[in-house]
């Protein structure tokens, strides 16, 4: 919770965002994180 908390700052503060290689890792990153918080779409992304 506190590292999806930390990403979506990071992102929003737009300190990484200049980075052209950070931010689709963020994005990416911040995507997996949301996957593990709903057990629903988490089951949907196994299958």
């Amino acid at each position: 919770q506190e590292l999806l908390l930390l990403v979506y700052e990071l992102n929003r503060s737009g300190l990484l965002a200049e980075n052209e290689k950070i931010r689709p890792i963020l994005a990416q990153l911040e995507k997996l994180l949301l996957c593990d918080l709903s057990p629903s779409t988490n089951d949907s992304v196994k299958n």
